[in-house]
């Protein structure tokens, strides 16, 4: 077996294959993957493309919106700084107990100069978030969907992918005030996995019994920032601080155990693959997000989440490529998740 893995007999569950946090080989395979030039440029790319689309927007609102008086939910909004302070916030929850979260005076310095897990939970925040009130992608879709508002699709954005989620998720983009309605719908469309595979290979792991997982500072790959140490340093999470080397963050792999009998947990115990949460589901959401640009790239985007999630201890490497199934990203056969990660990374360099 490639990975160092623990095989654990949980009485009626069966035998579950856990990863044992800071395996070395997955972690120094995550170092490289972080480290790889190529994607770096690539997310410094993405980055810059969602700015513009800030941007944008927040010109939109500033010189469009305030005369329009079905736009009651911005608020006042009296120039062009106000409006793009107000999107930029939608980039971060400031909370301590999610894994690359940073303050709001933060999040444009991510954009520009963020690590590959900080930005990532930006983008989340951008545009799968349906927390974040009237988050990036719903406005994007609302006010590019609307004859009478005068928002150019920004370019890019692949306008054809855009027009078939407005269409497929069936949005209403005639009022302002179905904005919040379309998020909902938008939520359901880019949302969790098809079935019930998901829900039935886990259950929540017992409060009492998650700090016993607790991923340690010294085993997040990418190392945190200044700027994630200083919400975890002035901020009061969920999770009391113990001053044990463990972050606050409440991972994958706290919050939830394998179901051993499930088809999930049997095949990948066939495949002798590690588990931790179950096939990611926040693989599958952002990858329908950014589908709409026109840079997506898959194999680069499947790289990038195992760094975002697999580095912060909430999946394995087998769940985030399960989680891409529907994308079309499977397991290269004869290899496992872990030589087939490796094989992508090869690729692109």
């Amino acid at each position: 077996m490639c990975l160092a893995s623990i095989l654990c007999w949980h009485g009626k569950r069966g035998f579950i294959l856990l990863k044992m946090n800071g395996d070395r080989e997955v972690m120094c395979l995550i170092e490289r993957i972080n480290g790889n030039v190529i994607l770096q440029s690539y997310m410094q790319e993405v980055s810059a493309e969602i700015f513009d689309i800030l941007q944008r927007l927040a010109m939109y609102q500033a010189v469009c919106l305030p005369v329009d008086k079905s736009a009651d939910y911005h608020g006042i909004l009296r120039d062009y700084e106000d409006c793009m302070s107000l999107l930029l916030r939608l980039g971060t929850t400031q909370r301590s107990i999610d894994s690359g979260s940073i303050f709001q005076e933060s999040v444009a310095e991510v954009l520009v100069m963020g690590n590959l897990r900080e930005r990532c939970t930006v983008f989340w925040n951008f545009f799968v978030n349906s927390s974040q009130r009237y988050n990036i992608f719903a406005q994007l879709l609302h006010y590019t969907g609307n004859s009478h508002h005068c928002f150019t699709t920004p370019p890019c954005v692949h306008v054809e992918r855009l027009e078939q989620i407005r269409n497929s998720a069936v949005l209403d983009c005639t009022h302002s005030s179905t904005m919040a309605r379309n998020l909902s719908v938008l939520r359901r469309y880019i949302g969790a996995l098809p079935g019930k595979a998901h829900e039935e290979c886990r259950f929540p792991r017992r409060e009492e019994l998650q700090e016993k997982y607790a991923l340690r500072l010294d085993s997040i790959v990418p190392r945190l920032s200044k700027r994630e140490l200083y919400l975890q340093a002035t901020t009061c999470g969920a999770r009391p601080k113990h001053g044990d080397g463990t972050c606050q963050w409440k991972t994958g792999h706290m919050a939830w155990e394998m179901q051993g009998g499930s088809e999930f947990a049997q095949e990948a115990q066939k495949r002798q693959e590690s588990t931790l949460a179950g096939p990611s589901g926040h693989t599958h959401r952002l990858l329908n997000a950014m589908k709409i640009f026109n840079s997506f790239d898959l194999e680069k985007w499947i790289l990038i989440c195992v760094v975002w999630l697999v580095g912060s201890d909430h999946h394995s490497i087998y769940e985030v490529i399960a989680g891409a199934h529907l994308h079309g990203m499977h397991v290269y056969a004869p290899m496992n998740s872990v030589q087939t990660v490796e094989h992508m990374l090869q690729k692109i360099s």
